[in-house]
């Protein structure tokens, strides 16, 4: 069972002991640190980010040499080249995100953002 599906299993499990079923949702990154998720707004001290969206996070190294002419010389040298290479990327403004929605206490909610849906 990945993670995900242990969430989806966790969410089934909560919602029949009765947890309100928003207490986990979409929400829309209204920049790379603040978040609004059903009409709330959730300033950066209030979100709580998973590490692999705060930072690029390179998945796979690829590139490419773009310079077929063979060197006229010998030690160091520099040839053009395209990264081709897969990222993670961070977190930006209008990226949606899932997560769940914490009560801390009465007057402090906080938003656990788990991932990024889409692109």
């Amino acid at each position: 069972m990945n993670p995900y599906e242990k969430l989806i299993k966790t969410m089934r499990e909560e919602a029949k002991n009765g947890v309100d079923s928003t207490s986990f949702g979409l929400a829309t990154m209204t920049s790379a640190t603040t978040l609004s998720y059903n009409g709330m707004e959730f300033e950066e001290d209030d979100i709580l980010i998973s590490d692999h969206l705060t930072q690029d996070i390179v998945t796979k190294v690829d590139f490419t040499i773009d310079d077929n002419t063979p060197s006229e010389h010998e030690g160091y040298h520099v040839h053009p080249w395209t990264d081709k290479s897969k990222k993670i990327k961070k977190l930006k403004r209008d990226d949606l995100v899932f997560g769940i929605l914490i009560d801390a206490d009465d007057d402090d909610q906080k938003f656990l953002v788990l991932c990024r849906i889409g692109g």
